[in-house]
């Protein structure tokens, strides 16, 4: 499993946020640290641009 998820803020500056997973994984853990990431760099003003899964 790959998630990524890219934001940028209003100097035009990107910061990426990912997760990968080989194997046996918790998903649920995986997914609330990744979403958690997120919710950092918008609390601190960017916005996000794109996000990407996959199942690899």
């Amino acid at each position: 499993m790959k998630k990524e998820a890219i934001l940028i803020n209003d100097q035009k500056m990107k910061v990426k946020c990912d997760s990968y997973a080989l194997g046996f994984f918790d998903e649920i853990k995986l997914e609330n640290k990744f979403q958690q990431c997120i919710n950092d760099y918008q609390a601190q003003g960017y916005a996000l641009l794109d996000t990407a899964d996959s199942d690899a």
